[in-house]
């Protein structure tokens, strides 16, 4: 694997997870411009995760709010939708078009819902916004 990340475009598999985690957010009517909106669903998604009546499998709660977060920041920053390839494997994320900042929104959010983290969305969307505004 390389040492330093590279990319390639989308596969038709990934636009269609894309596709899929989008038409999700837009079912339960999450903005996903508004990382208070994002965060707000993606808490109580969580919340709801080992209750009776959960509407995601942690699974789907990873691909839903990995999705969002990575639309969020695309859509506000210079990073794009890729497949990244590193140290580490492939996955789905979002690579500067400049330079090999790489970001797998899947992994942040898989980490945080493993240890039950809320309300962190907001500030973590704001900062990646404010470091790589377009």
């Amino acid at each position: 694997l390389p040492t330093r990340p590279t990319s390639n475009p989308l596969t038709p598999v990934d636009e269609a997870r894309i596709a899929a985690a989008q038409w999700w957010i837009a079912e339960a009517q999450v903005d996903v411009d508004d990382a208070g909106s994002l965060g707000t669903a993606y808490d109580a998604a969580l919340a709801g995760l080992d209750g009776a009546a959960a509407t995601l499998s942690a699974d789907e709660l990873i691909e839903v709010f990995g999705v969002g977060l990575g639309e969020h920041v695309r859509r506000h920053t210079d990073l794009v939708w890729a497949q990244i390839t590193d140290c580490y494997g492939s996955d789905l994320g979002l690579m500067g078009r400049y330079d090999d900042m790489v970001l797998v929104p899947h992994t942040m959010v898989g980490a945080r819902a493993l240890n039950r983290e809320r309300g962190w969305i907001p500030g973590v969307a704001a900062h990646l916004v404010r470091i790589r505004r377009r």
